[in-house]
């Protein structure tokens, strides 16, 4: 089937979700490319940019107006490992999630970013799940015409159904960063990758990789590098740089935005990074951003 279709969401969860509980989301939710994205060497898909300054009513998986199946068996068992890896796989009929976290389901679910997701209980930060839901006798080629968002709504009733999830969106004004172009311009051309083709770093077109402080790509949208950069400084990260092409962008920076006194070669943080390897820098701003307010959840019951 299409990479598109194959979501595989690896969270080394020490980088990214990771100033929100030390850990990562690697998966920077869904859909701006409809392509996948290589992260800590485990494929994931690239986020939508984030909706702002604008108002959005609440919806639902049973409001939608897209025609989708529900998964038929759902098992959800916690997680006691202790580890913190982390993986989700939506596959045709099936869902498989290996010792994840409340936020993380709902930003693969809900297509949000965590900064935007406001009252989360106490007890997400040290609780992780198990999860397998199906359908059964899945209609294999159905799956294959399927978008990102019929995807996020077969998951949304795994969390309103057994989370008992509860929530509403309003506007709320954050602290964002806006990606602009820097003094001299971009220091980056248009990518000559496309379609199936693969670029000599062996990632193919509309797809990135990201490797703790290390990010190669190929063919992808500012919009994309602003998702990714979003799960690094956790903040909104907008994209204005006005830029409507499609790039091989190579990035390097210090984790933490920590450089290395002993050596004089370690990378320079991620916003100094930007500027010299890219031509592009962060502003901090603030804009009226769609929030996800949680009003009602409680941990689902073990089966």
């Amino acid at each position: 089937m299409p990479n598109h279709k194959r979501l595989l969401f690896g969270m080394a969860l020490t980088t990214a979700l990771s100033a929100a509980h030390k850990i990562f989301a690697r998966l920077s939710a869904w859909y701006c490319t409809c392509r996948p994205v290589l992260m800590a060497g485990v494929l994931v898909s690239i986020a939508t940019p984030i909706c702002h300054a604008q108002s959005t009513p609440a919806r639902s998986a049973a409001s939608a107006n897209t025609e989708h199946p529900a998964y038929d068996v759902v098992s959800i068992k916690l997680n006691k490992s202790g580890s913190n890896q982390s993986n989700m796989v939506i596959n045709d009929g099936n869902f498989d999630a290996l010792n994840i976290s409340l936020r993380a389901l709902i930003i693969s679910a809900f297509n949000v970013k965590q900064p935007q997701i406001f009252g989360l209980p106490k007890w997400d930060s040290s609780t992780r799940f198990d999860i397998k839901a199906k359908v059964v006798d899945a209609d294999q080629k159905m799956f294959e015409t399927f978008s990102g968002e019929q995807f996020r709504l077969m998951q949304q009733p795994i969390l309103t159904d057994r989370f008992q999830l509860k929530f509403h969106y309003e506007q709320k004004m954050l602290p964002v960063y806006v990606l602009v172009i820097a003094k001299g311009g971009p220091r980056f051309k248009e990518s000559k990758i496309s379609g199936d083709d693969k670029a000599p770093n062996g990632i193919g077109a509309g797809s990135m990789r990201v490797n703790n402080s290390t990010m190669s790509s190929t063919a992808i949208s500012t919009a994309s590098l602003a998702t990714m950069l979003s799960t690094q400084v956790q903040r909104i990260v907008i994209d204005k740089t006005g830029l409507s092409g499609k790039y091989d962008l190579e990035l390097t920076w210090s984790r933490d935005g920590a450089t290395s006194t002993v050596d004089s070669n370690a990378p320079p943080s991620i916003f100094t990074a930007l500027q010299e390897q890219l031509g592009l820098k962060l502003e901090p701003a603030k804009d009226a951003i769609k929030a996800f307010v949680i009003d009602h959840v409680e941990l689902p019951s073990e089966d």
